[in-house]
């Protein structure tokens, strides 16, 4: 009896202790219907970025719009780091959370920096046009290739895994120019600006839902948070618009006002950056 009550106690230390080391996600909080801003940073002379990123503590890495400096934005309001980029043509990824994932389209390589700006990586990868992407935990990659409508998936080496085409129901043209993934609900939203429609697919390529609404140009316009929302710029809105998927549709939850939205990028753990005009917020949830 004292031997099965030892085990039992031991079990239930080596539970705990991993617990412990894998860090829970965030309760939930009472009121999902609030977002707070907890600090804006000012772009100084640039009014816009050209792509975005967060790390898992909710640190922004941006791109400049002249495309030349790779830069990151801590929560305190300091830079963390400024770079130097060889090509103008990478743009940032969304996703990664340890690190930041840069892709260029001209030369078809994908680069991977830390968190201090240091490059860490760099594969290549073929058979696609692709303008963004979005990046998962454990690095697979999700290219987008928004005028031919195509999505393919390749690991951290550059190896394809799959590839698949976007198609509307009923046919017309649709060309998305952004696209996040929620990889523990299995599915990815991509936006097209021009028709305002969003399509949403399983992460393997079969058609889940779609919406009809007024959505930014830029590649990072829409981002899924760690509660499943899809966030959605809409500059001449002046929000974002938070929405949940209920009863087979999505539905708008709230609207956060910003100074015209246009790009969202999203952490793990309840925060992330808003690109607004002149300014990153920074925001917690």
């Amino acid at each position: 009896m004292k031997l099965k009550i030892y085990l039992l106690i031991s079990g239930l230390t080596i539970l705990s202790c991993t617990a412990y080391i894998d860090p829970p996600r965030p309760s939930i909080r009472m009121n999902e219907r609030s977002v707070d801003i907890a600090l804006r940073y000012p772009l100084q002379i640039l009014s816009e970025v050209s792509s975005l990123a967060v790390d898992r503590s909710g640190n922004a890495c941006y791109i400049q719009a002249a495309g030349w400096i790779l830069a990151s934005a801590g929560w305190d309001g300091t830079e963390l780091f400024r770079s130097d980029l060889s090509r103008p043509r990478d743009v940032l990824i969304t996703g990664g959370a340890d690190c930041y994932w840069l892709l260029n389209n001209l030369d078809r390589k994908i680069k991977c920096f830390d968190r201090k700006g240091q490059q860490l990586s760099e594969t290549g990868f073929s058979g696609i046009s692709a303008s963004t992407g979005a990046a998962t935990i454990t690095g697979d990659i999700y290219l987008l290739d928004g005028i031919n409508a195509q999505v393919k998936v390749v690991d951290r080496s550059g190896y394809e895994l799959r590839s698949f085409r976007i198609e509307m129901s009923g046919g017309g043209v649709f060309r998305p120019g952004s696209i996040t993934i929620d990889v523990s609900r299995n599915i990815m939203a991509l936006a097209d600006s021009r028709s305002g429609i969003i399509m949403f697919y399983n992460l393997y390529g079969a058609r889940h839902s779609s919406i009809q609404i007024p959505v930014g140009n830029h590649p990072q316009a829409v981002g899924f948070d760690y509660l499943g929302r899809l966030w959605i710029c809409q500059p001449e809105q002046g929000m974002v618009g938070v929405y949940v998927y209920e009863r087979d549709q999505w539905v708008k939850q709230m609207g956060v006002p910003f100074r015209k939205p246009y790009a969202v990028a999203l952490s793990p753990f309840g925060s992330g950056v808003v690109a607004e005009d002149g300014n990153l917020a920074f925001v917690k949830f």
